[in-house]
């Protein structure tokens, strides 16, 4: 999986994300929410945003696996 120059997401996350065309979870929130180095007492909105955001992103790279495990069954 190939690295954005500034972002901790892959190119296939971001395709992902896309795809998906979540009103919320768009490429610049789940970023923003990455990038969040406070915590709950000094901002507690943003660590609850991130949070969210680090739930959404899991689900996003188990749907690039499967997609992944899918095309290499087809190719065998």
């Amino acid at each position: 999986m190939a690295k954005t120059n500034n972002s901790k997401l892959t190119k296939e996350e971001i395709q992902i994300i896309k795809e998906l065309k979540d009103k919320l979870f768009t490429v610049d929130y789940i970023e923003n929410c990455m990038a969040f180095t406070g915590n709950i007492l000094t901002n507690a909105p943003m660590a609850l945003m991130a949070a969210q955001a680090y739930g959404f992103l899991p689900a996003c790279r188990r749907l690039l696996v499967f997609r992944l495990q899918k095309k290499q069954g087809k190719n065998q």
